[in-house]
């Protein structure tokens, strides 16, 4: 008489489960292609940063090394001086000849009968990374005691 059991659905209900997972699924996919995407642009930037740090470095060490060398300023100071490439960590640096700015003049003393000017440059290096082609200008300001005259502003 009476039926035992769970009560039967009506038969036009039994696709509907069919189609909401399938929809999940290819939500869950978009989500996932849009993350993977977002992660990829990200660390195209985070690597972008670290290509220009290094181009920096590149070009500070540069400067560095034309600041220990007298040759450099006293080329500027007597006027021949010119453009310098160096290559530093696989970068091409390009040095301008350093600028003067302006001296002051020191005074006499005991200890250095000769009279010298501090001497403020401006150096001008321009690093170019040699895949891209992009480039970097890192400018350092010095001050260099050297003998009077060495710098006309």
């Amino acid at each position: 008489m009476f039926r035992r059991g769970l009560p039967t659905l009506p038969r036009r209900q039994e696709g509907v489960v069919l189609f909401v997972a399938l929809a999940m699924l290819v939500a869950f996919t978009l989500f996932a292609l849009a993350m993977i995407r977002m992660s990829g642009s990200e660390f195209m930037a985070i690597h972008n940063q670290q290509i220009r740090g290094e181009m920096e470095r590149a070009g500070i060490e540069a400067i560095e090394v034309v600041v220990n060398s007298q040759d450099f300023f006293n080329q500027a100071a007597e006027k021949t001086a010119v453009k310098k490439t160096v290559n530093i960590n696989g970068y091409s640096v390009e040095l301008a000849p350093p600028v003067c700015y302006g001296t002051h003049s020191l005074k006499y003393s005991v200890m250095s009968p000769v009279a010298s000017n501090e001497v403020l440059w401006e150096i001008t290096a321009t690093v170019t990374d040699p895949q891209t082609q992009s480039k970097v200008r890192v400018v350092e300001g010095i001050r260099l005691r050297m003998a009077a005259g060495s710098c006309v502003t």
